[in-house]
């Protein structure tokens, strides 16, 4: 699944200029508590957004993603989602406001991710280890560049101030949060795939490998049939 959701990838990318997989989570079997984390294909990028002012090639740092699932019933959406308010309780113009997500007899779920940040303290201490101030156990404490508490003291050589990253992920239907966590990783879990990026007057567009051979292509169609036709205007 993993090699054909990085295949998928980088053909769009070929064809299109840009591709992308997916990692998540998945119980190991319906009746075990354990999960897995899997490769997921996505057949068609267009269905991702992305943060717009990324600067990485692979996006990674990304600071909101959505990404729209597979289209429902209303039955199908009603038993997968049974706490989601009904779609027929919604005026005309509030489903209207989200019509990428419903038409009023089909739901489109989609997964909205966003990386959050808290304020932390990291110490570096003279044997070496790096610990966070707010992962200290209850009882240490730190004071004139010492660590000390459960009879143990060492000295902090320096000390800075970071920010920990964090995963928040929404399900919504455009009208509702249907659900809501936090996940214990510091990236978006969505991978992309770009072809050559390029600027053009002081604007970056993605150059696909088939794009230039869409003209030559053309051409050649062209000509062909201009030569069929010639031939069948043969008496």
């Amino acid at each position: 699944q993993a090699k054909a959701a990085r295949l998928c990838a980088f053909q769009n990318a070929v064809d299109r200029g840009y591709g992308c997989w997916e990692v998540y989570a998945e119980y190991e079997s319906p009746t075990s508590s354990r999960q897995k984390l899997c490769v997921g294909r996505i057949p068609n990028p267009n269905t991702v957004l992305v943060d717009p002012d990324t600067t990485k090639a692979d996006r990674s740092d990304m600071k909101f993603a959505l990404k729209m699932g597979k289209t429902l019933s209303n039955a199908a959406f009603k038993k997968k989602y049974p706490k989601a308010k009904d779609i027929a309780g919604f005026s005309a113009e509030t489903i209207g406001l989200a019509k990428h997500f419903t038409d009023g007899d089909t739901v489109t779920p989609a997964e909205y991710f966003r990386i959050v940040t808290k304020d932390d303290t990291l110490l570096t201490l003279e044997d070496g280890r790096d610990v966070l101030k707010s992962k200290l156990p209850k009882g240490m404490q730190v004071s004139e560049g010492v660590l000390f508490g459960n009879d143990e003291m060492i000295r902090v050589v320096k000390s800075r101030q970071t920010e920990i990253p964090t995963v928040e992920h929404f399900v919504t239907n455009g009208l509702e949060i249907l659900s809501r966590e936090t996940l214990p990783i510091s990236t978006i879990p969505i991978i992309m795939v770009l072809a050559k990026e390029k600027y053009v007057k002081d604007e970056m567009t993605i150059e696909a490998q088939t794009s230039k051979m869409r003209e030559p292509q053309l051409n050649f169609d062209v000509a062909v049939a201009a030569k069929v036709q010639a031939i069948n205007m043969v008496p």
